[in-house]
């Protein structure tokens, strides 16, 4: 019998190993991000998007965009919404966007809504992203799932507004080259370029066009076009026509059967049907609308779609206050060791945080924040030891007692694993670093995955797998889609914490 329990502990130890090696480490967007902390959030998207869309159709196509153009500048993170300020230049200032994107207001309603239920819980970001799906299925378009879980950036992209936003001018080429630069492919540009089949646009977008008397525009659609955008510039640059003039408002697949026909209404629209590589997939989406709206829903339900990974929790700022809080003093010796560059030189420290890094400061130096690992490692002894009475119990004695008696040194085995997995996650409580790591995993990260495979994410997960921020865990994660950033002492530069993009 002795030797069929050391065989059952072997296979045990092994089994642990494997849950262990098939662990998410990295904060992951998740469809049910929300699902706990806000439950109503995706309805009150809805229903409000699709009152928005009720009142004016149109605002399905500037919703759709919105998103677009929040997306492919520096990512999905809402950046597109902030206004000017003393420290920001706002992205809806770009030529792009200027009198042009729309719907701010609408996302801004949307907004106000869920806080009225969830305070301070659902990102401007995923309302974007949700926002713009359900403005899809309230024209007749396709559904997909969006991934959740986005921060909201609170720096302005505009510098890159121009470089990494399409223009109504641009070749195919340049589209190709642009969308293949967000790790987008040549049919996903057709289809996402396919949106154009609801909205409308300016005159002084496709006024050039019109004029041109180019052999790529029928003759009859550009006289038609020419009522409304006189041909002198400045006068009716603002005047709007519909991008698809059969069925503007209904999301459907005529955009390409147009383009077939020479009626696209921007360059940018014509250049895929125009002799090149992609009249093969034009084509095939003129004459099939489900193959359509599939592509499209697919190339809109990519977690990244812009080509840049989402902000995540800590990921992109200051992190100093919880570098400090969770790390022992000793390990700021070692940012050196993840130093990049140089990110914001003009960064202003509140005054309320300097008073706080001072007195955490004094603290390290006392060694109040300090761990010695000796009463641990015993600790940790008398749980194996624990741990083996227990297999010995079960499996080498048929009393009953014993039995019971061994379910309850499991459960003091059990809670004595979620302090120690709990300290180690927080700080250092080993003198050794890696045996501090593999108390952190042994004990903390697979006892967290066992609860959450109960319980779901919750409070002995966040505090047991500090590198999985997309639970608002109060870690610093060793690798993080944007990385956090920690100031030095002197607050004259910044580190980096992270190994790479997520």
């Amino acid at each position: 019998m002795g030797s069929i329990a050391g065989n059952y502990g072997a296979c045990i130890f092994v089994a642990v190993l494997l849950i262990l090696s098939i662990m998410p480490c990295e904060a992951q967007l998740s469809s049910s991000f929300y699902d706990n902390t806000c439950p109503k959030a995706l309805s009150t998207i809805r229903t409000a998007t699709r009152k928005a869309v009720s009142r004016e159709r149109r605002m399905a196509a500037s919703l759709i965009r919105l998103h677009f153009h929040d997306c492919f500048v520096q990512g999905c993170d809402a950046s597109i919404l902030l206004d000017d300020s003393s420290s920001i230049q706002s992205e809806k200032n770009a030529p792009n966007n200027l009198n042009s994107a729309r719907g701010y207001e609408v996302i801004h309603d949307v907004k106000s809504q869920v806080e009225s239920i969830c305070p301070g819980i659902v990102s401007c970001a995923d309302i974007l992203a949700v926002a713009a799906r359900d403005a899809s299925v309230a024209v007749g378009g396709p559904t997909w799932t969006v991934k959740l879980g986005r921060r909201d950036s609170t720096t302005s992209g505009l510098s890159q507004v121009s470089s990494n936003l399409p223009s109504f001018r641009d070749s195919l080429d340049r589209l190709i080259s642009l969308f293949g630069s967000k790790g987008l492919s040549t049919r996903d540009m057709v289809a996402l370029s396919g949106s154009h089949t609801i909205g409308q646009a300016r005159c002084v977008t496709f006024r050039d066009r019109i004029y041109d008397n180019g052999t790529d525009i029928d003759a009859g659609f550009a006289s038609t076009r020419r009522r409304r955008c006189p041909a002198d510039n400045g006068d009716g640059d603002d005047n709007l026509a519909a991008l698809d003039l059969v069925t503007p408002n209904s999301f459907d697949n005529n955009y390409f059967k147009n383009l077939i026909q020479k009626k696209g209404l921007l360059q940018s629209d014509q250049v895929l049907f125009s002799g090149g590589s992609t009249d093969s997939i034009v084509s095939e989406y003129s004459k099939n609308r489900k193959t359509f709206s599939s592509d499209f829903a697919l190339a809109m339900a990519k977690e990244h779609l812009g080509g840049s990974a989402p902000l995540l929790s800590l990921a992109g700022q200051d992190a100093t206050d919880a570098f400090v809080a969770y790390h022992p003093g000793v390990l700021w010796s070692r940012l050196d060791d993840f130093f990049i560059g140089f990110h914001l030189k003009d960064y202003i420290v509140s005054e309320v945080s300097k008073d706080y890094r001072r007195l955490v400061y004094e603290f390290l130096k006392m060694g109040l924040f300090e761990k010695k690992g000796h009463g641990v490692f015993v600790t940790l002894c008398a749980m194996a030891v624990m741990f083996s009475a227990c297999i010995y119990g079960v499996l080498g004695c048929d009393n009953t007692w014993v039995h019971l008696a061994s379910g309850a040194l499991m459960g003091l085995f059990w809670i004595q694993s979620g302090w120690i997995g709990h300290d180690s996650g927080h700080y250092q409580v080993m003198m050794n670093g890696r045996l501090n790591c593999f108390a952190q995993v042994l004990s903390g990260n697979c006892l967290a995955e066992l609860e959450d495979a109960v319980d779901g994410p919750g409070s002995m997960g966040q505090h047991l797998t500090p590198p999985r921020l997309e639970r608002n865990g109060d870690g610093i994660p060793l690798t993080c889609p944007t990385p956090p950033q920690v100031w030095d002492g002197d607050e004259k530069q910044i580190y980096i914490i992270g190994t790479g993009m997520g």
